[in-house]
């Protein structure tokens, strides 16, 4: 309204036309002007909101992603040290009666071997005889026993999986090394005393009881009164395997002396 006032005031007078014109003019740009940047002014906002926006919601997403790895993490964390602790659990159920039967059994192998306690008995005749059945049923019980408690401890951890603490590594490597040591062949071994893995993990089988809840190795007398069932085959067949070796007592490729030696490697990881 008012710049309609200031044009017909213009044209009632031609004395101020010219410079009114001019001013009408200026204030027509003045005004563009302002709109022009009133509107750039209201499109950067709007253009700054959205990208505040658009930069909080990425970094809210990439909050949320890091958050679910670092709980996916402490979890997994969690989980590999829960089953390391049960398995330390379990190694230290087990160890000490591992470690007696492995000791048990590298002393037999010792007195077999170093000691020649079969000359003493089955050579010299010293004794009454006795101490040849029990030479021969004590040696079938203490490789029997190492059998069922390397089954005891595999029957309670299933499975020793990679990512195990590092002495249940060691007694993986050390185990499979001595089922290989027991079943070589006479390209390997010249005795009699070739034990098959299915075989020892039979015999492990044979000598096991539960008691209290938990597996143990079967006590020597009751070990005697199998040893007098002639249908518990893997027994009875260990015992004929016993009996050749003593017998023979002549062997250049000895498997019990590597058996030893590994027995004896394996004392350290158990200690």
């Amino acid at each position: 309204m008012e710049i309609l006032n200031i044009l017909a005031t213009a044209i009632a007078s031609s004395v101020l036309g010219v410079p009114i014109l001019v001013y009408l003019s200026k204030v027509l740009v003045d005004n563009r002007f302002k709109k022009n940047f009133e509107d750039h002014k209201a499109k950067l906002q709007l253009d700054n909101s959205e990208a505040i926006e658009g930069y909080k919601a990425t970094l809210l997403k990439n909050n949320n992603e890091e958050l679910e790895r670092i709980k996916a993490r402490l979890a997994q964390e969690s989980k590999d040290s829960d089953w390391s602790f049960e398995l330390e659990m379990i190694m230290q159920n087990y160890k000490a009666p591992l470690l007696h039967a492995a000791y048990e059994l590298q002393s037999r192998i010792y007195n077999l071997v170093s000691n020649r306690v079969i000359d003493l008995y089955f050579v010299k005749g010293i004794g009454d005889g006795s101490e040849k059945n029990y030479l021969i049923n004590n040696t079938v019980f203490v490789i029997a026993q190492y059998f069922a408690w390397i089954e005891i401890i595999k029957r309670e951890i299933q499975f020793i999986e990679m990512d195990a603490p590092s002495k249940t590594k060691e007694f993986s490597k050390i185990n499979d090394k001595m089922i290989g040591l027991w079943h070589g062949d006479r390209g390997q071994f010249d005795d009699p005393l070739m034990i098959w893995s299915g075989e020892q993990r039979g015999i492990g089988e044979l000598m096991m009881e539960q008691s209290r809840g938990k597996y143990v190795c079967i006590g020597y007398a009751k070990f005697l009164k199998i040893l007098e069932n002639e249908d518990e085959l893997l027994i009875n067949q260990l015992k004929s395997k016993v009996e050749r070796y003593i017998n023979e007592n002549t062997y250049e490729r000895n498997r019990l002396i590597p058996v030893q030696n590994t027995l004896i490697d394996s004392f350290g990881v158990f200690r």
